[in-house]
C-alpha cells in the first residue's frame, strides 16, 4: 500500500486540482467495497467534493433502480449514467434524459444464441429487469439487485425496449457465447466481458463471468463526453475512477483516469493512475489527498 501511495504522489507531480471541474465514479469494485458497501469515509469524501462546486457523476453498468441507493447516499446532484452509457438519469426531473437501446435485429440473434447455453440472462427494459430461467447465480444477483424482477419469455418484451443484456455464467460458457455473439452482431452492439463479483457455489474459488451488451457505440466514455459537453466541461478537466473492462474507454478519454488497485490488468494499463483498492477506500483516499 505504501509503495502505491508513493507512486501516486510521483505520478501526480503535474496535477493541478484547480483545473478539475468534474469527477466520474463507477460503483462496483470502485465506489463500494468487497462487501457491497459505500463506507462512511467514502460517502463523506464524495460529499465534501461536491461542496467544492465540482460536478460528480455516478457512471455505472447498473440500472437506475440498482444504482439509485448509492447515488443518493453520496448525494450526487444532477446526473447519473447507467447501463454503461446506455442512459442518463436526470435527478432534478426524475427522468431518463437520454437512452439508446439495442436494435431489434440484434436482440433476436442474441436471444437465439443464449438459449444454447447454461447462463443466467437478465434483460433491462424501462429500468425493470426480466428473465426466463434461474441458475446458481440468481439468488446472489437478487441480493445486489435489491428488488425481484419479472419472469417471462424475453420474446414478449416490447420491440426496441432492450436497454441492456446482462448474461452471467461459468467462464467457459461465457467465453464461447461471447465469441458467437461477436461473430453474429458485433456491428450492431457494444459488449464487455466483466467480473461481477459472484461465484458458483459448487466452485467458490472461480468467479462468474458476465457479458454486458448495449447498443452499438455505447460506452461510459462516449456518454460521459456528451453529458460534459452539455455542462461546458471538457474531458481534460475530469478525474474518473474504475476497475473493470467496461470502464476502459472512460478512463482513456478523461484527463485523469484512475484505476483501482483491485482493477483488472487491462484497466490499469488503460488508466493514467492507480489508487488504493476498493477495500481500502481508494476513491476516498484520492479525493481527500488530491482534490480537497
Amino acid at each position: 500500500m505504501e509503495s502505491l501511495k508513493i507512486k501516486l504522489d510521483k505520478d501526480l507531480q503535474d496535477f493541478d486540482a484547480k483545473k478539475i471541474k468534474a469527477v466520474a465514479i463507477d460503483i462496483d469494485g470502485t465506489l463500494i467495497n468487497d462487501k457491497s458497501l459505500c463506507t462512511e469515509r467514502t460517502e463523506k469524501a464524495v460529499k465534501d467534493l461536491i461542496k467544492t462546486g465540482r460536478e460528480v457523476y455516478i457512471v455505472t453498468g447498473r440500472a437506475v433502480t440498482t444504482a439509485m441507493a448509492f447515488a443518493k447516499q453520496v448525494a450526487t446532484p444532477k446526473y447519473m449514467i447507467n447501463y454503461n452509457g446506455g442512459a442518463v438519469w436526470n435527478f432534478d426531473l426524475q427522468i431518463r434524459e437520454y437512452e439508446q437501446n439495442v436494435v431489434p435485429r440484434a436482440v433476436k440473434d442474441i436471444l437465439k444464441l443464449i438459449r444454447n447455453y447454461n447462463v443466467m440472462t437478465l434483460v433491462y427494459s424501462d429500468d425493470e429487469y426480466y428473465y426466463e430461467n434461474e441458475n446458481e447465480y440468481f439468488e446472489q444477483y437478487l441480493k445486489r439487485a435489491i428488488t425481484r424482477g419479472y419472469k417471462l419469455s424475453l420474446d414478449d418484451l416490447p420491440e426496441g425496449s432492450f436497454q441492456k443484456f446482462f448474461i452471467m455464467g461459468d467462464d467457459a460458457d461465457i467465453q464461447k457465447l461471447y465469441k458467437e455473439i461477436e461473430e453474429s452482431c458485433s456491428d450492431e452492439v457494444s459488449m464487455f466481458l466483466t467480473t461481477p463479483g459472484m461465484h458458483n457455489a459448487a466452485n467458490p474459488d472461480t468467479p462468474a463471468r458476465c457479458i454486458e451488451i448495449m447498443a452499438y457505440g455505447v460506452n461510459k466514455g462516449n456518454t460521459l463526453k456528451k453529458l460534459l459537453a452539455s455542462q461546458n466541461i471538457s474531458m481534460d478537466e475530469v478525474v474518473a475512477f474504475g476497475d473493470d473492462t467496461n470502464d476502459i474507454e472512460m478512463l482513456q478519454m478523461v484527463g485523469w483516469g484512475v484505476a483501482m488497485e483491485n482493477g483488472r490488468p487491462s484497466v490499469k494499463e488503460a488508466a493514467r493512475l492507480e489508487t488504493l483498492s476498493h477495500k481500502d477506500d481508494g476513491v476516498a483516499y484520492f479525493i481527500e489527498k488530491y482534490l480537497l
